[in-house]
């Protein structure tokens, strides 16, 4: 199927052969509510009549003859997409079987997600969007773009937002923050920022979560200076776009990709917006501070990794002063700032501010624990930090095995070793290629060549891929070390 066949960008308003028995009523309010002024505003919902043409007899028909279940259940519509791999079929099914079938705008967009890959949600958003009375919402086109943005199929989120804009629908902040996501996870950083342009060009004000987007995508890259700048202009309620330009002779040239030079500030626009309350907002928008947790969770990541310990210890203080909800995620990147510059006594006083908070640490708390202890020289804390683990009801994963063997395997203590192998067979977890040559250069420290032998005997049996060669390169890695 080619990109074209995926997303429609024709004008025609010719319907697929199942909208045939597909009509809607939107003559009558329903009882106790008016009619709505504009239905760009307000998404009625798909109604489906039976048709008169009964349809092909399919093993999922006989399926839902056999369950004759609530006609509004979400989950029997899910559960029958999810067991059949004609999505089409499928939806005409349900929709043949049942009288009345009422598919509002808010299940829709649960059905669209609930899809477990990019072509499942374009296949069943391109069936909605044949049927007769289906009105387009931002919503739908925010969940295909960002299933299409995640596996990097560029072409085809170009066509669905040609086609976003050829519909009349407007992206909103969420839009953007989306795209500036996927284009970040994608390391398109320069890419990204073009949406944030975009954004500003159609008169919307950065909201926080794009805000903290932003702030996400330069820091992953390093741009600390420039993600630190971004985050204190957007406070005092301003944006400087030229600051978001890497490179100033490219800017010109640079686009998308899967986009045309030009194509993307040409399209997907719409009319700008001229509500008189948004305009006053971006013209006056005053100083102002983060409040969503995520948000301060970015901030004390970023200072963290400048090495800007006091800016961050200042964002985690005012986030307590501020009344913002701390989670696990906020006490750890705190714990991890503190203990990797040897500050032990703070990582104390953070795990007391944890348990006052009633917030009860996670495996990669201890981890984070393990790790700082290992690298102290303190053997029995984290040997400690891996027991409380399983005294927690937590279980150790591969970042817990792999920091623990490695400070063991350095000071050859054979025993504990072979104990903690012990229990990761127990789990079924198998020794990864780094902790495999700590374990055998700690055998071969001990002269005990034997247990090196039926070590990489059993780990080439678990480790199909991992080939004889390979094998023999580390025997040779090690006797040369």
């Amino acid at each position: 199927m080619s990109c074209a066949d995926k997303f429609s960008v024709s004008s025609s308003s010719s319907l697929s052969s199942s909208s045939k028995f597909v009509s809607t009523i939107f003559t009558k309010p329903h009882l106790g509510h008016f009619p709505p002024l504009n239905p760009r505003w307000v998404f009625p919902p798909l109604t489906c009549f039976r048709s008169k043409t009964q349809p092909l007899p399919t093993k999922l028909s006989s399926f839902t003859n056999n369950n004759k279940m609530n006609k509004y259940d979400l989950n029997f519509i899910l559960k029958s997409l999810e067991l059949s791999n004609d999505v089409e079929q499928t939806l005409d099914s349900l929709f043949y079987d049942y009288e009345h079938i009422i598919i509002s705008s808010s299940k829709i967009t649960v059905i669209l997600r609930e899809q477990r890959n990019w072509e499942r949600v374009v296949r069943v958003f391109k069936w909605f969007k044949s049927q007769e009375g289906y009105f387009h919402n931002v919503i739908h086109y925010n969940v295909v773009l960002r299933a299409l943005g995640r596996a990097h199929k560029w072409d085809l989120l170009r066509l669905c937002w040609i086609d976003m804009a050829k519909n009349n629908v407007l992206p909103k902040n969420t839009t953007y923050s989306m795209l500036v996501d996927c284009y970040g996870k994608a390391r398109r950083t320069k890419e990204a920022l073009l949406w944030i342009k975009h954004m500003r060009m159609r008169g919307l004000f950065i909201d926080e979560i794009t805000m903290s987007t932003v702030v996400k995508v330069l820091k992953d890259v390093g741009e600390f200076d420039r993600a630190d700048r971004f985050y204190k202009n957007w406070c005092s309620g301003k944006v400087d776009l030229d600051d978001l330009d890497f490179d100033s002779d490219s800017r010109s040239s640079l686009v998308p990709i899967g986009f045309k030079p030009g194509e993307l500030f040409k399209i997907g626009g719409g009319i700008r917006d001229s509500n008189s309350m948004l305009s006053m907002y971006i013209e006056n928008a005053g100083p102002q501070k983060p409040r969503n947790t995520t948000t301060y969770n970015t901030l004390i990541d970023l200072y963290g990794k400048a090495g800007r310990l006091k800016d961050a210890a200042e964002v985690f203080d005012d986030m307590m002063k501020s009344g913002v909800a701390v989670d696990i995620f906020t006490f750890n990147t705190m714990i991890f700032i503190s203990g990797s510059r040897g500050n032990l006594l703070e990582v104390e006083s953070l795990l007391v501010k944890m348990e006052e908070k009633g917030i009860s640490p996670d495996t990669g708390t201890y981890n984070i624990l393990l790790s700082l202890y290992a690298n102290a020289g303190n053997i029995d804390a984290a040997l400690s930090c891996y027991r409380m683990i399983r005294e927690d009801g937590l279980f150790p994963d591969a970042v817990t095995y792999r920091a623990l063997l490695g400070v063991l395997c350095t000071e050859n203590m054979v025993q504990a070793v072979e104990a903690v192998i012990d229990d990761m067979e127990k789990s079924s977890v198998s020794v990864d290629e780094h902790s495999l040559h700590n374990i055998v250069k700690m055998y071969v420290n001990e002269g005990d060549l034997d247990k090196v032998n039926d070590l990489l005997q059993k780990f080439m049996t678990n480790n199909g891929k991992y080939r004889r060669n390979n094998v023999k390169q580390l025997e040779e890695s090690i006797k040369t070390n």
